[in-house]
């Protein structure tokens, strides 16, 4: 079994994601467990983020926030062999992970980047797994009040 560190910085999650570049959302991984990862980001204060439309970042957003952390999250527990993926040896970089399905999402407020120079506090918590679909329940918050939440479905796939 691999020891896989409870903080990563953002270069050791460029790893484990596809995403590259201004798309890699996520500053660093703050802690996790079996259950759930809790990352941080500040990417959503930046006015070259990609995702910006007409120049704001709207909180609909968060879920693509939240899915990259539950797609770390999946990694984490391959590479640890712990939790629903205990028995992966591990999951191979090239391994692709699919945003499937967003439910009940809520947004509680207009735009991540309403404050400026905040930090972006992201949760995601595994609430169910099967072969190839793990379902997060996922939030944003800023300076402890919540921006969005809701539940993802990531597919994994090649």
């Amino acid at each position: 079994m691999s020891a896989v560190a409870q903080r990563l910085a953002r270069d050791e999650l460029a790893g484990f994601l596809p995403h590259q570049g201004p798309m890699l959302l996520l500053e660093r991984v703050e802690s996790w467990d079996d259950a759930v990862i809790l990352c941080s980001a500040f990417s959503h204060n930046d006015s070259a983020n990609p995702l910006r439309v007409n120049g704001r970042l709207s909180t609909v957003h968060a879920m693509e926030y939240g899915a990259q952390a539950a797609a770390v999250h999946l990694f984490v527990l391959a590479e640890s062999r712990r939790g629903p993926l205990a028995e992966v040896e591990s999951m191979p970089v090239g391994k692709i992970v699919y945003l499937g399905v967003v439910r009940d999402f809520e947004c509680c407020t207009e735009y991540l980047d309403e404050q400026p120079d905040s930090t972006l506090q992201i949760r995601s918590e595994l609430i169910s797994a099967a072969p190839r679909i793990f379902q997060y329940h996922v939030s944003a918050s800023i300076a402890g009040t919540t921006c969005a939440q809701g539940n993802i479905s990531l597919i994994v796939g090649n």
